[in-house]
């Protein structure tokens, strides 16, 4: 099983920011209604480290629209233990959003038979501009407890909706029964989301009372005092486009003539061209140590060389 995602420590280690721009976070309420007519996923079988090495169930799904974040446009979405998780074939940058509680379905056990008792279910709903996809976990336990107290008596539900306007996703809160403060058994309780990109890592998550809570990316952060009230929502709306505060700087190896990007040492490589605002303009490669941009409009570009295996190096183009 797995203890914590690879993308976010018990730690909480947060690295250094990179391409800016944090989401935005709206508190609300709502009263809280489970899906009607979804679909449901992992049926009649319990789930944990969904989408890991040792689970075969598939775990993509179509959103029927395209969500934009920071220059790039997804069109699925990947179901995980309480998170979503979106990458692209040939894309660096990525996004996880969730709850980062680590859920599990309650039917879950080190020995003996298993029996879902955790349903997940998905479905779309609206038509565009202003479709939605949303995914629904019911009666989900926790990890931690099942670790620390080998017992899965504490559940929740609730929902993630993914909006195709405006880059906007809520996380909505149905019933659960974590009374009190955050038992002990729970390393944290917090919800929010981890972005990867280019130039490194982020994290931006929900800290303080959980009724009128903060958005940080503070690593000394210690999540919400307690597990949000049926109907709590938070609406955290993502930038489209990327600013890029620094580049990456590079030893001389990498050089733009104006004419064309050259290396000394990388002959083949993938490269992203992006404005100073974030968007993408084009995509290439790099062929015999040479690459030649098609943009042809002044201005100022960040050039992201991406060699399988290795970390990416950024160069600023000037034409």
């Amino acid at each position: 099983m797995k203890r914590y995602l690879i993308l976010m420590a018990a730690s909480m280690v947060v690295f250094g920011t990179a391409w800016g721009q944090s989401p935005t976070l709206v508190t609300s309420t709502s009263t809280y209604t489970s899906l009607s007519g979804g679909t449901q996923i992992y049926k009649d079988s319990v789930w944990d480290d969904m989408g890991w090495a040792n689970n075969n169930t598939p775990t993509v799904f179509a959103l029927g629209f395209g969500f934009k974040w920071k220059g790039i446009t997804f069109d699925s979405v990947q179901v995980k233990d309480g998170l979503v998780n979106f990458t692209k074939a040939g894309e660096v940058n990525s996004l996880v959003f969730g709850s980062f509680s680590d859920l599990i379905d309650r039917g879950t056990r080190d020995t003996g038979a298993q029996v879902a008792q955790s349903p997940i279910y998905i479905k779309r709903s609206g038509v565009s501009p202003n479709a939605l996809f949303t995914i629904e976990w019911r009666n989900a336990g926790f990890f931690d407890e099942l670790d620390v107290n080998g017992t899965l008596s504490d559940s929740m539900s609730m929902s993630i909706i993914i909006h195709q306007d405006k880059s906007i996703m809520d996380v909505h809160m149905g019933s659960n029964s974590v009374a009190g403060l955050s038992p002990s058994y729970m390393t944290f309780i917090t919800f929010g989301a981890a972005e990867t990109n280019a130039m490194g890592e982020d994290m931006y998550i929900l800290d303080n009372e959980p009724s009128a809570p903060r958005l940080t990316s503070d690593q000394n952060s210690f999540g919400l005092t307690a597990m949000p009230v049926s109907g709590q929502k938070y609406s955290f709306t993502f930038s489209q486009t990327a600013k890029i505060d620094n580049v990456i700087s590079n030893d001389g190896s990498i050089f733009f003539t104006g004419q064309y990007i050259g290396s000394k040492h990388i002959k083949d490589a993938n490269i992203n061209i992006y404005s100073m605002t974030g968007e993408l303009v084009e995509e290439g490669h790099m062929t015999n140590y040479v690459f030649e941009p098609k943009i042809k409009t002044n201005g100022q570009y960040i050039a992201v060389i991406k060699q399988e295996g290795k970390a990416p190096l950024s160069i600023k183009i000037v034409l």
